[in-house]
C-alpha cells in the first residue's frame, strides 16, 4: 500500500523527463510532456525507450489515483482508538528535518515493511501509530 504510493511519487517526483532533463511532471506541465512523446525519435531504440518510460509513468499516475482514492474515502469521519494522538486536518511539525505536513489519515501501527522500517530507523516504533501525512514540499510522508 503505502510503499508503492512513495515509489509513485518518486518516479513523479525526478524520473520524468524532456530533452534529456530529469523533473518533476509538475516541474515540465502537461505542454511539456506532451510535446515530449510527440517529438521526433534519432531511432527505433529511442523509441522503445519511450514508449517504456510513457507506460511507467501512467502505471505510476494509475497508483497515485488510487491513492488519492483512499485519501478522499479516509477522510470519512473515522472514531479513534486512544493511542491514536493526532486527528485528520492536525498539521505537525517535524523538528529535525523542519517539514510541516497535514494528516491525511492514521493507522493503528506501522503498515511498512522490516526493510522500510530499518532504512527509516523506525524498527523501534512498529507498534506504534503512523500518521499519512501531505507536506509543504508537496511529498506525501507516513
Amino acid at each position: 500500500g503505502m510503499k508503492a504510493l512513495y515509489e509513485a511519487d518518486s518516479f513523479l517526483s525526478y524520473s520524468c523527463e524532456v530533452a534529456g532533463e530529469k523533473g518533476s511532471a509538475n516541474y515540465f506541465g502537461l505542454d511539456g510532456l506532451r510535446r515530449e512523446f510527440r517529438r521526433e525519435a534519432a531511432n527505433e531504440e529511442e523509441v522503445s525507450e519511450r514508449i517504456d518510460r510513457g507506460f511507467e509513468a501512467l502505471k505510476w499516475l494509475g497508483v497515485g489515483n488510487k491513492f488519492g482514492e483512499a485519501i478522499y474515502q479516509s477522510l470519512a469521519p473515522r472514531q479513534k482508538t486512544p493511542t491514536i494522538e493526532f486527528s485528520v486536518g492536525d498539521i505537525l511539525y517535524h523538528k529535525e528535518f523542519g517539514w510541516r505536513g497535514v494528516v491525511y489519515g492514521w493507522s493503528e501501527q506501522c503498515e511498512m515493511d522490516e526493510d522500510w522500517l530499518r532504512k527509516n530507523n523506525a524498527l523501534d516504533k512498529k507498534g506504534h501509530p503512523f500518521y499519512n501525512l501531505l507536506c509543504n514540499d508537496g511529498k506525501f510522508r507516513y
